[in-house]
C-alpha cells in the first residue's frame, strides 16, 4: 500500500521518516524476490549487456539474488566504488559476490585492484539505490550524491527498487537530482517519461 506521506519537508525530515518506515517493513526477502522478477520481465534487463548494481546495506531492497541472476543470465555485472568522500564513483567488473570485500560506509565494493574498471557503459542498465521515490521517478538517495553525479555524466536507463508503502506523494528534489526511468516496487511497475 502506497505511503500516506503528505511531506512538504524538506529531505532530512523525509529521511529520517523513510528509515523508519523502511525498518518496519516486513517480509522483505519475500518482497525483494518479487521485486528481482519483475525487473528480470522488463525489456531492457533482457536487451541489456551490462548491469551496473547497487549491494545491499541495511534494509535497503536485497539485491543479491538480482546480481546471482544477471552473472546466470551471462550479463556483465558490475558494482559500485567510491573513489572518495565527495560523492564519486566508478563501477567495476564481478564475477561472483566474492569479489566484493567491506569498504566506504561499511558497503560491499569490489577490489579495483583485481576487478576491471568499466570504461565502456554502452547498453548498461543501472539498478539506483533509494530511501523512497515518488510516481514522478524522483528518487530520496542518503545525501551524498554519488548516483546523482555518476547519472549526470552517464546518462543511463536507470531502475530504482523499493518497498510499496516507501512510494511517496512527494521527493523534494533540486537541479542535481536524477529521475529514474522505472520504478520497481513489491506491487508495482512505475514507467516515467517513457521510460
Amino acid at each position: 500500500m502506497k505511503s500516506e506521506q503528505k511531506f512538504s519537508a524538506d529531505k532530512a525530515e523525509l529521511r529520517a521518516y523513510a528509515k523508519q518506515i523502511r525498518a518496519d517493513v516486513i517480509n522483505k526477502e519475500d518482497k525483494a524476490l518479487i521485486i528481482g522478477t519483475s525487473l528480470f520481465s522488463l525489456e531492457e534487463y533482457k536487451k541489456c549487456k551490462l548491469l551496473l548494481c547497487y549491494v545491499t546495506l541495511g534494509d535497503e531492497v536485497d539485491t543479491e539474488n538480482i546480481i546471482n541472476k544477471a552473472i546466470s543470465d551471462g550479463k556483465r555485472v558490475a558494482v559500485a566504488y567510491c573513489t572518495d568522500k565527495f560523492g564519486n564513483m566508478e563501477f567495476y567488473y564481478i564475477n561472483s559476490l566474492d569479489d566484493l570485500s567491506v569498504k566506504s560506509f561499511g558497503i560491499r565494493e569490489p577490489n579495483p585492484d583485481s576487478c576491471p574498471k568499466v570504461t565502456d557503459y554502452s547498453n548498461a542498465v543501472i539498478i539506483v539505490p533509494g530511501l523512497c521515490f515518488d510516481a514522478d521517478g524522483n528518487r530520496l538517495g542518503y545525501g551524498k550524491g554519488y548516483y546523482d553525479r555518476f547519472l549526470q555524466k552517464y546518462p543511463l536507463f536507470s531502475v530504482g527498487l523499493c518497498y510499496n508503502n516507501l512510494i511517496v506523494d512527494n521527493v523534494p528534489t533540486d537541479c542535481y537530482d536524477k529521475k529514474m526511468n522505472v520504478i520497481i516496487t513489491d506491487t508495482d511497475v512505475y514507467r516515467i517519461n517513457g521510460g
